[in-house]
């Protein structure tokens, strides 16, 4: 699964800390879905999870200017995973 999530743009009052406080709504909705049994709304969600945290990553970025180098970040990630076999 490749998912390519949109670059929102960054509101006044958005901060790394709200972002942390918007995830665990978003996890908290995806809880209440699934103990419904709505397993639709839980994918809706997870996505809004996704989401929010991608944004996060994207104000972590913008506050080192740009000079983050996230993609860095994501290839340690992947190599981690790789490391406790969860990837071929």
């Amino acid at each position: 699964m490749d998912i390519k999530l949109p670059t929102l743009t960054i509101q006044p009052d958005w901060t790394a800390e709200s972002q942390l406080v918007k995830c665990q709504e978003e996890l908290d909705e995806i809880k209440e879905a699934i103990a419904a049994h709505d397993d639709v709304n839980a994918i809706r969600e997870a996505f809004d999870l996704i989401q929010t945290g991608h944004t996060f990553l994207q104000i972590m970025d913008e506050s080192y200017d740009g000079h983050l180098n996230v993609a860095k970040f994501l290839t340690e990630h992947a190599a981690k995973l790789k490391r406790k076999g969860y990837m071929e």
